[in-house]
């Protein structure tokens, strides 16, 4: 046991010996020298080595030298192309005794590489190896292989003096390997860029072409950050382009468009993506071709394309879609949408700072379209977006069982938001359309509808009270729902009485029309009318879109024509002007009774004037007697004669009656 113990120490002992002769005898200097030549005639650029050089004994046997230069071109912005804190290589002992090196382990600590392209498109990176004037001295190395190499906090940096971009890569953590130049290198790290974190794995498969601008086949894999997915394609290494197949998905689309280098600017919407198609990236463009897209809720087939190159980033698409939901992109986060009647317009300022922060120009074709709460069953929208100006195209359009076409221009431009729109739909549903669109649940039938309007205001309430324009509409064989014009028609005591009015009252009509004149939010007829069958309505009035009341006038009159649609307005029967005025979410309507006696006194004093009757007989049928008969014999002494009752005696009745 003791002899063995001394053997033991005898051989621990010449290890040691041995370790600290390779840490003394090392020829440093030499190793120095070596180093600074060989990678200057591989580069073509001068190496400096500027701290000291030390050997290393675990874990592999190599050197470690420090504060490294690469030089930059002559004339380039930064001083150096590569800058390291320190580099530690670590090699195989027998083979290097035959000449062979190979590198176990290669470290690179804090390495910064300064990416540039001159003025006339020429990159930085290009080397060009030095050809030894006396092949005897250069540098004899048989064989290369580098097993294992890492990247500690890295920082690469890139400059164009053409478009004056620049880009900024930190944190890099990287392990790589790489056989020699032909055979892939594959690196496996993370990285951080415009504040955010990815981690990836890379694979070239023919290195090779970073010397010789050539291309390479590349694998990307982002498993971390603001998008995960893969990329099978191809690097062009002269120009950067990019090429490919691409599966990527996200919790943010912003996100990923501001990592991108387009920032969208605030708003709500394009959060989570899913992207599968061909990628191409080059000249600060980002293109996918033949693509299944997936943004917030929609769902699409088609081409988009970010454009990063110009003032603002520019989004391009030509797609074909499920379904579009233009709430989810409004400035407001209100749950409720459109037109409350309950609470009336918003006064609150409209935000559409986000229509400055992007570019667009979009041929979008979707199976339905939401905005506010109308909906439409098929679009064609061709949008357009320049600095905070929108146009937007509707065609094609087919909402609430009709079609037509619309367009709608937003200048966000300057402090004050200016609106234009314009609509022209036939054969749409009247009921739901109207509900949707303003609130309005009286009046049903198939409609035809023109709308051109024009207003501006920071807020939803301003913009209303500042429209202006006009606004048409025909309905055919519709309703009136909440009360019945051939009621009030009829007789005053009904429309008192409540028969008239209420949920279960309504007006079945063949044809309504009514031209609108819309000045400072307030909407002006005076040629409104309805036929029906023993039924004719005329009326005037105002609708105030600013403040969402009606003060309206119509007079229905009672006729013995049944004709409905298509029959003459003229009617002369007797009309019982009515008032339809208040609130939209909660209209009143009323008999306008001083206008129903003085059209009964005209029609009286007209009829007397036709007949020759003198003021007395004028009077008498005022109060509803007739002219003095000739004499003639009572059938019944004891029985007063009977007297004529005249539409006077409905109307006072009818305002003496109690409530």
């Amino acid at each position: 046991m003791r002899t063995f113990l001394i053997v033991l120490a005898g051989i621990v002992g010449l290890a040691i010996a041995a370790l600290l002769a390779i840490v003394f005898l090392f020829p440093k200097n030499e190793i120095r020298i070596q180093v600074e030549r060989g990678v200057e005639a591989a580069t073509g650029r001068q190496v400096v080595i500027e701290g000291p050089i030390r050997v290393l004994i675990y874990p592999n046997l190599g050197v470690e030298a420090r504060k490294v230069r690469l030089a930059n071109v002559p004339g380039g912005i930064a001083k150096s192309l590569v800058e390291m804190e320190s580099v530690a290589i670590g090699v195989e002992l027998l083979p290097l005794i035959s000449g062979d090196v190979r590198v176990k382990r290669l470290e690179l600590n804090r390495p910064k590489l300064a990416l540039e392209v001159d003025g006339k498109g020429q990159p930085n990176w290009l080397l060009a190896p030095i050809a030894p004037q006396d092949p005897s001295k250069a540098p004899q190395i048989k064989a290369l292989s580098l097993a294992d190499v890492r990247i500690l906090d890295g920082h690469i940096t890139f400059a164009s003096q053409q478009d004056k971009s620049q880009l900024d890569v930190s944190k890099i953590d990287i392990a790589a390997s790489l056989a020699n130049l032909d055979s892939p290198l594959n690196l496996k790290g993370g990285f951080t860029y415009r504040g955010e974190r990815a981690n990836s794995e890379l694979r070239f498969a023919a290195p090779r072409a970073f010397l010789q601008q050539g291309r390479t086949p590349v694998q990307l894999t982002l498993s971390e950050g603001p998008a995960i997915g893969a990329l099978d394609g191809v690097l062009d290494t002269k120009t950067g382009q990019i090429d490919g197949a691409v599966n990527l998905k996200g919790d943010s689309f912003r996100r990923l468009s501001a990592w991108a280098g387009a920032p969208m600017g605030p708003g709500p919407g394009f959060l989570p993506f899913s992207i599968d198609g061909d990628l191409s990236i080059t000249d600060g463009a980002v293109r996918l071709r033949g693509g299944d897209l997936e943004l917030d809720a929609i769902r699409g087939k088609g081409d988009l394309a970010l454009l990063s190159n110009g003032p603002r980033p520019k989004l391009m698409a030509n797609l074909d879609l499920n379904a579009l939901n233009l709430n989810t992109y409004a400035a407001s986060s209100e749950e409720k949408r459109g037109v409350d009647v309950q609470s009336g317009w918003s006064p609150e300022p409209m935000d559409f700072s986000g229509l400055k922060g992007f570019d667009a120009e979009l041929s979008l074709r979707t199976s339905a379209l939401t905005f506010q709460k109308m909906h439409m069953e098929r679009a064609a929208l061709d949008l357009s977006m320049v600095d905070g100006l929108l146009d937007a195209r509707l065609k094609d359009m087919s909402l609430y069982g009709g079609h037509g076409s619309g367009r709608l221009l937003l200048d966000a431009r300057g402090a004050m938001p200016k609106l234009r729109q314009s609509l022209n739909v036939t054969g749409i549903d009247a009921l739901p359309f109207l509900g949707d669109a303003i609130g309005m649940d009286r009046l049903a039938g198939k409609a035809n509808l023109i709308i051109d309007v024009a207003g501006e205001g920071r807020s939803q309430e301003a913009l209303m009270k500042s429209l202006r324009g006009a606004f048409s509409m025909q309905l055919a064989n519709g309703e009136i729902k909440g009360f019945s014009l051939g009621e009030i028609a009829r007789t005053v005591r009904a429309a008192l009485s409540g028969g008239a009015l209420g949920p279960a009252a309504s007006t079945d009509f063949g044809a309504f029309s009514a031209n609108f004149a819309i000045k400072d939010g307030v909407a002006a007829s005076d040629d409104i009318s309805l036929t029906a069958p023993f039924l004719r309505m005329s009326g005037t009035g105002l609708i105030n879109l600013g403040t969402q009341t009606a003060d309206l006038r119509v007079t229905p009159r009672a006729v013995t024509n049944v004709e409905g649609q298509g029959a003459l307005a003229a009617a002369n029967g007797l009309g019982v002007p009515f008032v339809i005025k208040g609130p939209w979410a909660k209209l009143q309507f009323s008999p306008d009774l001083a206008g129903a006696a003085q059209a009964l006194l005209q029609q009286q004093v007209q009829a007397a004037l036709q007949g020759g009757q003198g003021l007395g007989d004028l009077v008498g049928g005022l109060l509803g007697t007739k002219p003095k008969p000739a004499p003639q014999a009572p059938t019944d002494p004891n029985r007063p004669p009977a007297q004529t009752r005249s539409p006077l005696d409905d109307l006072l009745d009818a305002v003496r009656k109690p409530k």
